[in-house]
């Protein structure tokens, strides 16, 4: 035996291997355990979207403008969820959002709107879309791109010496 490191008791062997075996023997328990409680969650989402969708149908745009936020500014990350494959990344909204710094899963109404959010991962945009899901999700419609040229961020004043 190595002097150098310190020697192990067989009673805290005999320990550790018990708890790996009791965790393995739960882990398939568990695990479709979670997959029932998914189905149950998206099953749940869907019925929350098309309640909020038909309740959108009945405000006029006037009422929609007044109470719900449809412009957003923030920092948008690309993510690739294989659980929620209609989640594209996430939103964290930044100051001039009614709610700062809140975080939102990104789905989007079109598929061609997934690879325009990809040129901009990591970087701040502007989107339009709406919330879903009691805020869960941003539903994307359309994103606002900045008009093209470099930024001006320093006027100087005129004139010479």
């Amino acid at each position: 035996m190595n002097r150098h490191l310190p020697r192990m008791d067989w009673t805290l062997s005999l320990l550790v291997l018990a708890l790996i075996t009791t965790l393995a023997g739960l882990a398939p328990a568990y695990g479709a355990q979670t997959a029932q409680e998914k189905q149950k969650e998206r099953e749940d989402e869907a019925k929350e979207a098309a309640r909020e969708d038909a309740e959108d149908q009945a405000l006029d745009l006037a009422q929609k403008i007044r109470t719900r936020q449809l412009e957003f500014h923030g920092l948008f990350l690309l993510q690739a969820d294989k659980e929620n494959s209609a989640v594209v990344g996430t939103f964290v909204g930044d100051e001039r959002d009614k709610q700062p710094n809140r975080t939102y899963l990104v789905k989007v109404e079109k598929e061609d709107l997934a690879k325009t959010l990809a040129r901009y991962d990591g970087k701040k945009i502007a989107l339009q879309g709406k919330l879903r899901n009691k805020g869960k999700y941003l539903l994307v419609a359309a994103v606002i791109e900045p008009a093209p040229g470099p930024a001006r961020t320093e006027r100087r004043a005129l004139g010479g010496l």
